[in-house]
């Protein structure tokens, strides 16, 4: 899936998007041209994942955390994507994804009667106990899904 694609069903602008792979976020990213018209065909997985960062950043999250989220994203979920996806696409599917003070993370379920435990992205630590953000900055992950694939 190309840059124009993604932007076009996503509604992020391409700029933002270019940015994203631009600075690091995808792996081997390199093996893109640079310069204008350069191709950019992203497999859909990947294009999931900067979209998700592009969304982070748009929302006042910090480069570095946005970049940290890819990472884990792309290295920890490698050979799950087909399950995510057919997850993620679900009609009443719900997975919120919520970043707390710029440090932590967690995903939020609508099957899940319990809120899930903020984790520090960096190291999965968990937070401290009693923790309650100053600041949340959230992505329907399936909401982005749908707008994505289809």
């Amino acid at each position: 899936m190309d840059i124009a694609e993604i932007a076009r069903r996503t509604k992020i602008k391409p700029e933002r998007l270019r940015y994203v792979i631009d600075r690091g976020a995808v792996p081997n990213g390199s093996r893109f041209g640079q310069g204008r018209g350069s191709a950019r065909d992203l497999p859909e997985n990947e294009a999931f994942v900067v979209a998700a960062a592009a969304k982070l950043i748009d929302g006042g999250v910090r480069k570095p955390f946005a970049h940290g989220f890819i990472r884990g994203m792309t290295a920890g979920h490698a050979n799950q994507w087909t399950k995510i996806r057919e997850h993620m696409l679900q009609k009443d599917s719900v997975a919120v994804m919520e970043v707390g003070d710029g440090i932590y993370i967690r995903v939020r379920q609508a099957n899940k009667a319990e809120a899930p435990k903020w984790v520090r992205l960096r190291d999965r630590q968990p937070a401290p106990e009693g923790y309650v953000p100053v600041v949340v900055v959230s992505v329907d992950m399936a909401a982005l899904a749908k707008e994505l694939w289809t």
